[in-house]
């Protein structure tokens, strides 16, 4: 897992989830998953609740003027929780929201880690954005029913207030969208009793998950020489830049055919040796419209490691403020201190656009800085020259090499050196990326290892072929650990004879 980028702003929390998911998105994880119904609810009487436990909901409470009162943000039945937001609407003339707390059933699994980005005044508007991430790097994130916020209320003035809930997102690990299928509201009678029949009750209302707005693929990448750029227009696009050691000079990440742009995160791979930044300018397209709030969330020590991990969010809940078009996402001031050649690469490039919907990248493109020299070529437009690049022509701007064979995963067939080609891995449902299973945790890692204790046995591995042999994967879907040949079907001369000269083995 990637380790954690942002903290602070509502935006990185959002940023952050599709970080954790992304990768998974791409490689067909997370999504469409089933799940059983989920269900949001205030219960306006929380006695008898904990953070992963409910008990009787109470849909009104009756208080006094100047009392205060708890009331739980609740939800039921869901799966691999990792970030929520939902939008609580009262009559702020009648009560007040003067605490919360958010480390409840995020934070319920041992190693947890909650971060609260709600934000909005509650004495004023009557809405109060509640916003939780957990920002572990691993799973186990939470599941079941409990409460997601405790909201301490004072009681103003005499009256009958709704606790309504609007705007619900959750985002399940990994990042995939979970659909709420029904919200339950309360009521607070401020000096007054409860209503009772025949006025009606809150009940539970069918809410849908929204559905964002189709939009334009973006396309981002890099512009080693920016003259021509504004905040808001794009000149031509250069990815190719040959300077003098000592010189300073600025390098555009722009974007292309954005749509009401919210959130943008880019990881900046360079050679420290060659040039290093020096300063940064975020203020550019997502700061253009009226009424925008950017917050830079950027960090890392860009002379060091050759990484920069730069994201910027508008935090302005006006759909106005958020940018459509063409422009910079930040601006780069360089100095060259090295002679040498080095990439203006991106990786882990993700967008978000209003209210909070992750968007699809099109392409993405580097560029390269000779200093002191000519540039090289670069066939795959990765950001990485061919004679610096470990697979020349496959794109793979973070280099990723997890076997340090000094092949890129992108271009290696076996990216675990464990044996077994990752298309078969694929197929037979072991980890391309783990050669041998480390805990009892991992997903399978090395094919032949049945019972995932590290070596071939009789007993352990080839025994479970017993009575399994001759079905059919597709019909007996559970098998397809069995079928080492990848055909389809589970066999003595296809699979079972993979295991001759290799009990004993073991992939330690």
């Amino acid at each position: 897992m990637r380790r954690m980028l942002w903290r602070g702003t509502l935006a990185g929390v959002l940023v952050f989830a599709a970080v954790l998911g992304a990768q998974s998105l791409l490689d067909g994880g997370g999504v469409g998953q089933a799940s059983p119904p989920v269900s949001l609810g205030v219960d306006a009487d929380p006695d008898g609740n904990t953070a992963t436990s409910l008990g009787d909901i109470d849909s009104c409470i009756s208080v006094e003027v100047g009392d205060t009162l708890a009331i739980d943000v609740v939800i039921r039945d869901v799966e691999d929780l990792q970030v929520w937001n939902v939008l609580v609407r009262y009559d702020p003339s009648l009560v007040n929201i003067i605490d919360r707390d958010l480390e409840m059933f995020l934070a319920a699994d041992p190693g947890s880690d909650v971060v609260d980005h709600s934000y909005g005044d509650p004495s004023l508007s009557g809405a109060y954005d509640l916003l939780a991430a957990d920002a572990a790097d691993d799973p186990p994130h939470e599941s079941g029913s409990g409460v997601l916020a405790r909201l301490t209320l004072s009681a103003l003035e005499p009256g009958l207030t709704p606790i309504e809930i609007e705007d619900s997102l959750l985002w399940g690990y990994p990042l995939h969208l979970i659909q709420v299928d029904s919200v339950a509201h309360a009521w607070v009678a401020v000096g007054q009793e409860c209503p009772g029949e025949p006025t009606p009750t809150p009940s539970p209302t069918t809410t849908p998950m929204p559905t964002p707005t189709p939009t334009p693929v973006p396309n981002v990448g890099v512009d080693v020489e920016p003259s021509g750029n504004t905040a808001t227009s794009l000149g031509t696009i250069d990815d190719c830049l040959s300077v003098s050691s000592g010189t300073t000079f600025d390098v555009d990440i722009f974007v292309e055919g954005a749509t009401h742009l919210r959130v943008w995160n880019v990881a900046f791979r360079y050679d420290p040796s060659v040039v290093t930044v020096v300063d940064r300018d975020i203020q550019m397209l997502l700061a253009a419209n009226p009424g925008s709030n950017v917050v830079d969330s950027s960090y890392g020590d860009p002379s060091a490691g050759g990484s920069y991990e730069l994201t910027a969010s508008d935090v302005s809940e006006e759909e106005s403020a958020h940018e459509t078009g063409s422009g910079v996402l930040v601006r780069l001031t360089f100095t060259a201190v090295g002679s040498g050649l080095s990439p203006a690469a991106l990786s882990e490039v993700f967008l978000f656009t209003y209210p909070a919907w992750p968007v699809e990248v099109g392409s993405v493109s580097g560029g390269q800085i000779a200093v002191d020299r000519e540039c090289g070529s670069d066939e795959d437009l990765d950001g990485w020259p061919d004679e610096i690049d470990n697979c020349p022509q496959a794109a793979n701007p973070d280099q990723s090499d997890t076997d340090d064979d000094g092949l890129g995963d992108a271009c290696d067939d076996d990216d675990d050196n464990d044996g077994w080609m990752d298309a078969d891995e694929n197929v037979i449902g072991t980890d391309t990326l783990d050669d041998c299973t480390d805990d009892a945790g991992d997903l399978d890692a090395w094919p032949p290892d049945n019972n995932m204790d590290k070596f071939v046995t009789t007993v352990g591995d080839i025994a479970v072929y017993a009575g399994n042999i001759g079905k059919s994967v597709a019909e007996y879907s559970e098998l397809q650990r069995l079928d080492l040949n990848t055909d389809g079907y589970v066999s003595t001369v296809g699979d079972v004879l993979m295991y001759d000269g290799r009990i004993g083995e073991s992939c330690t």
